[in-house]
């Protein structure tokens, strides 16, 4: 992949974080008129950097050893995820806290943190290494302060 490929990509993922970091500043005065929207936007900006994260793995993964790095290899995994829709965890918070419901039946829960399990699927199309959630989770509970 030539340089200006890679700068290219390196310049989109710049832009993008600049878009979430606006869409994060304007939330609060759009959350007053219109929630559905602010939270969607503020979704939407997360997705593209992540989408734009992985052009970048996608230009440069003969260069950079992105599997063998723990949060290159998350973020991969994450916009995966998000990208096919094939998990029923990746649902936005502010979605689910706001758009579904009273958010004051949250009040007083207690939160559970989830651990999921990685397996590194060999071989994988094109040789590459690809990371995959399994089924088997553990939980436990955060106890209250």
């Amino acid at each position: 992949m030539s340089l200006a490929v890679v700068e290219n990509a390196i310049s989109n993922l710049a832009n993008y974080m600049r878009l979430y970091v606006e869409a994060h500043m304007r939330f609060a005065s759009l959350f007053d008129v219109d929630r559905e929207e602010a939270i969607h936007n503020m979704e939407r900006a997360f997705e593209a950097k992540l989408e734009a994260f992985h052009t970048l793995y996608d230009v440069s993964k003969d260069h950079f050893p992105y599997f063998d790095h723990g949060d290159t290899s998350t973020l991969i995994a994450l916009r995966n995820a998000i990208h096919h829709r094939d998990h029923p965890l990746f649902q936005g918070l502010l979605s689910d806290l706001w758009l579904r419901g009273d958010p004051n039946q949250w009040n007083g829960a207690t939160y559970l943190l989830l651990r999921l399990k990685f397996q590194v699927q060999h071989p994988a199309p094109a040789g590459h290494r690809m990371l995959r959630w399994t089924d088997e989770a553990s939980t436990e509970v955060v106890p209250e302060i």
